[in-house]
């Protein structure tokens, strides 16, 4: 009676074990980088790592949950480039996606994001032409042209929060 009582104990480390191996593992994208802090909560479902092909129709909330300590959520959008170059124009001076996402800017002000940090959570909001149209207009002009709608990643929101980021490339359509 003891070897078997001793048999399944054993059985029962080894279970515990392998359910924390298996937990850190998908934490870290499979051991490919450091376990993140937090995780971002999407249609019911965990993004625990760079993730693309995200769609946002007019806006999207994403909730944030930490694995320790809050810390202060920071959001960043920039532009990516996409396989078939995109084109649009201001005040009749075309432009190349492409050209502008090779500088990486910081693209966070042509949408609307909103942080609430008691609520864990990142707003983003913007369809294509509203992006194109405040990009415009920062650069004096207004949006004269644009191509027909990519349905492609064009940009990258990374959501920063306890040291690690998790980036998200997005597209973003009518709502």
């Amino acid at each position: 009676m003891k070897k078997l009582i001793k048999t399944i104990l054993i059985l029962a480390l080894i279970v515990v074990i392998a359910a924390v191996a298996a937990v850190v593992y998908s934490t870290t994208n499979g051991f490919k980088e450091e376990s993140k802090t937090f995780s971002i909560e999407r249609d019911g479902k965990y993004i625990l790592s760079d993730q693309s092909g995200i769609k946002i129709y007019g806006e999207e909330t994403f909730k944030i949950k930490h694995y320790g300590d809050d810390e202060r959520i920071s959001a960043k959008i920039t532009p990516i480039a996409i396989e078939n170059d995109y084109s649009f124009s201001v005040s009749h001076i075309e432009y190349s996606w492409n050209a502008i996402a090779e500088q990486k800017p910081n693209w966070t002000k042509y949408f609307t994001v909103e942080l609430d940090q008691t609520a864990n959570t990142v707003r983003v909001a913007g369809t294509q032409s509203s992006v194109l149209t405040a990009y415009a207009a920062h650069e004096g002009g207004e949006l004269t042209a644009m191509d027909s709608m990519v349905y492609s990643n064009m940009y990258r929101l990374d959501i920063t929060t306890g040291g690690s980021t998790i980036g998200l490339q997005f597209c973003v359509l009518s709502a």
